[in-house]
């Protein structure tokens, strides 16, 4: 039986470049974003392997992590995980030009994701939710 992960491919080649998550997702991802600029603000040609990727793991409390070295040339590393929401996440998205902002989205929430430095090379998430308790669907 294949184990949860997310497949990252070349565009340009078709070249599969990373299996993410093989040893560490135990329930399906629904939900994968990734930077369209590098930490540092670089943009996303440049050298390097600091585009990050986010996934949504579907369990009973949805989970989001965070890889980094998902470029080519990199080696994915988690480098930041948090419960994601009480219920479920149907939407997860990097701001555009912001490698350090994410928004994610579901069955009554919507929450603000802040990538911070923490200790070594690993994140942390900052989380700012808000909650819609009369519209089950706001998006």
């Amino acid at each position: 039986m294949q184990r949860p992960h997310v497949q990252v491919w070349n565009y340009d080649t078709l070249d599969l470049l990373h299996l993410v998550g093989l040893d560490d997702f135990s329930d399906a991802v629904t939900a994968v974003a990734f930077t369209s600029k590098r930490l540092g603000g670089e943009e996303e040609d440049a050298e390097g392997p600091e585009l990050l990727l986010a996934a949504i793991e579907a369990q009973e409390k949805p989970e989001l992590s965070v890889w980094s070295g998902v470029g080519e040339g990199g080696e994915p590393r988690m480098v930041a995980r948090a419960s994601a929401a009480s219920h479920e996440v149907t939407s997860l998205g990097f701001l555009p030009g912001a490698a350090d902002k994410l928004v994610s989205a579901g069955h009554g929430h919507v929450a603000m994701w802040e990538v911070q430095d923490g200790e070594g090379d690993d994140k942390k998430l900052d989380k700012s939710q808000v909650v819609f308790d009369s519209n089950p669907n706001p998006i």
